[in-house]
């Protein structure tokens, strides 16, 4: 994947949908006669990390991706600063999420009766959300690639492409997605604006040249803005919302927070 290489609370309700705003070089030692090698915990290290990757990557190939994501989530534990496990992780995060919304027929039905229009107008509201209450500035350009990724991570996704683009020969797509990712190198992404703008466009380009629907895509680039905030942050269908305030049945253990809810928003009573 060569978009997720850099990764860095509200809630918004909207049209059956809940969104939760809460390389890696191997130096190995140089065994050369009469050269240092590295220190034993050095090496220990380095056969640890590469041992994580390869367990991971074989869920991956198995498409295990919850699997995967829990693997990931342990391996930070012990190496919680490696960027490598972190873009492992981002990458079988986008993937998981991917399954269970298309798993969900709600998020389905939604999709097909939404809009373009509408899907537009959640996106950018997302942003605008970001852009007012994320608690430090946000980095525009980590947004975009993330809904990059989220873009191409679909694209790529047998049962997306089933749902989705199911007379669309698979040879028409990669180019897409090759077009799609070099906007990064054609422009600077600075405002919340520049982001929103780019995003569109490319979504609009899909439509054009794959006939995907312009909402299904708006909504990858939504779920990838969400996820770009932190490993908390969660895009959430409707029904996922439901099962998640019926585990947690109005309460914050050990925060002393009780939530009530209303039409359009949650109160803390």
């Amino acid at each position: 994947m060569q978009l997720l290489t850099r990764f860095t609370t509200g809630l918004i309700r909207r049209r059956g949908f809940a969104i939760l705003l809460c390389s890696l070089c191997l130096a190995l030692p140089n065994m050369a006669h009469g050269q240092t090698s590295a220190p034993a915990h050095t090496a220990d290290a380095t056969d640890q990390l590469i041992d994580l990757i390869g367990a991971g990557k074989q869920l991956e190939v198995e498409g295990r991706w919850g699997e995967a994501l829990n693997h990931y989530q342990r391996a930070l534990k012990a190496m919680p600063d490696n960027q490598q496990i972190k873009t492992r992780r981002s990458i079988a995060r986008i993937h998981y999420d991917l399954n269970r919304r298309y798993a969900d027929s709600r998020y389905v039905q939604t999709l097909a009766s939404i809009g373009s229009t509408r899907a537009l107008n959640l996106y950018a509201e997302v942003l605008l959300k970001i852009q007012s209450y994320y608690v430090i500035q946000p980095d525009w350009d980590n947004i975009l690639r993330h809904g990059l990724a989220s873009m191409e991570i679909a694209l790529s996704d047998d049962n997306f492409i089933r749902m989705n683009l199911p007379h669309v020969e698979r040879e028409r797509i990669q180019p897409a997605i090759d077009e799609m990712n070099s906007v990064l190198n054609q422009y600077q992404i600075d405002t919340r604006q520049d982001t929103y703008v780019i995003a569109s466009n490319v979504c609009r380009k899909l439509q054009k040249d794959l006939g995907l629907p312009l909402q299904t895509s708006v909504y990858e680039f939504t779920c990838g803005a969400i996820i770009a905030l932190d490993p908390y942050s969660a895009f959430m269908t409707s029904n996922q919302y439901g099962e998640t305030m019926s585990q947690i049945e109005g309460n914050f253990v050990g925060l002393g927070v009780e939530l009530k809810t209303h039409p359009d928003h949650l109160a803390i009573v």
